[in-house]
């Protein structure tokens, strides 16, 4: 029902829109939880160089999938001006 409302089949371009934004909103989602996860490790190293290491790339992988989230939005725009 949610879904059906928001996914409007009779315009292709607005049912694009809005499963993008759908999509962007979850992956925020995983970005912040990554975020989180990432900053606890950090936090909890205690100076042990192998789990700071495995904190510092999961911080990084976090970051780049921010700035994915965040290049998203131009993506999009480009991508429906390029349809309608």
């Amino acid at each position: 029902m949610f879904l059906s409302h928001l996914l409007v089949i009779a315009d292709i371009g607005t049912s694009l829109t809005n499963l993008a934004g759908i999509l962007k909103s979850f992956i925020s989602g995983a970005v912040v939880l990554a975020l989180t996860v990432a900053g606890y490790l950090w936090m909890t190293s205690e100076h042990n160089p192998s789990r700071r290491s495995h904190a510092e790339s999961a911080l990084w992988s976090a970051a780049i999938g921010a700035l994915i989230v965040i290049l998203a939005a131009s993506i999009q725009t480009l991508i429906t001006g390029a349809i309608g």
